[in-house]
């Protein structure tokens, strides 16, 4: 041990009945006179090695060593970089970034948000004798009735955007006062606001679901899962 290797004196005051670690270094409260030093770490698993070359490893959390030897633990690491690998593969073929320029500075906390949350403004329609139709929005800044375009169809604004289908049949994003949000617009094929921020889109006969609020673009449809206090989107075990 040296001067790198220190623990908090909330620690000693605890004493060891649940284990005592130093930076590098392992104390189990079944053997308080054996130093265990710190070796590898895999995922939730750490790996210690005592004065006579034994080894032993330690589930985060739990204050006992577990014994193994050199093939075991090797196997166990084996296993765990084929799943790690496995993992990375997946998230390679299935996420991915969104490089739209969708304006979200606005709406952060929106990730547990439904579109039913959201009220529309005050619109109205005129429609055309060629199937589309011309969209006026209420301007409460200056009283009076502003025209937003001329659509096929329109969608609810949520989290401040709201989709738009255009008199070629395509799909763009926009702000709620129908402003387009990029100086050259995509367009998809389809496209249609979600719950939790999520923009599922079809463009090249591909299917998307971007999570807005950070541009991560998943192949599947995510589900948002609770840990605690915070929201995490999952698709399938990515």
């Amino acid at each position: 041990m040296d001067d790198d290797d220190f623990v908090s004196t909330d620690a000693l005051a605890h004493g060891i009945d649940t284990g005592l670690q130093f930076r590098t270094f392992y104390i189990q409260p079944s053997e308080p006179g054996k130093l265990y030093a710190f070796k590898e770490k895999l995922d939730d698993l750490t790996l210690w090695e005592d004065e006579e070359g034994n080894r032993a490893y330690r589930k985060e959390y739990e204050s006992l060593l577990t014994q193994t030897d050199k093939d075991e633990w090797l196997a166990k690491k084996n296993a765990w970089t084929e799943d790690v690998e496995k993992f990375r593969r997946k998230a390679d073929e299935n996420v991915m970034y969104f490089n739209a320029k969708i304006d979200m500075k606005y709406s952060y906390g929106y990730t547990d948000r439904l579109l039913a949350d959201f009220e529309e403004i005050e619109l109205r329609t005129e429609q055309r004798t060629d199937g589309n139709v011309l969209v006026y929005y209420r301007d409460n800044d200056f009283g009076r009735w502003k025209s937003a375009g001329v659509y096929a169809k329109v969608f609810r604004q949520a989290y401040d955007l709201r989709v738009v289908q255009n008199v070629k049949g395509k799909y763009l994003v926009r702000t709620k006062m129908f402003e387009p949000l990029e100086s050259k617009e995509q367009e998809y094929d389809f496209a249609e606001l979600l719950d939790n921020v999520i923009l599922h889109f079809v463009r090249n006969d591909k299917e998307y679901w971007a999570y807005l609020e950070n541009n991560i673009c998943f192949a599947k449809k995510p589900e948002l899962v609770t840990i605690g206090f915070l929201n995490f989107l999952k698709m399938d075990d990515v």
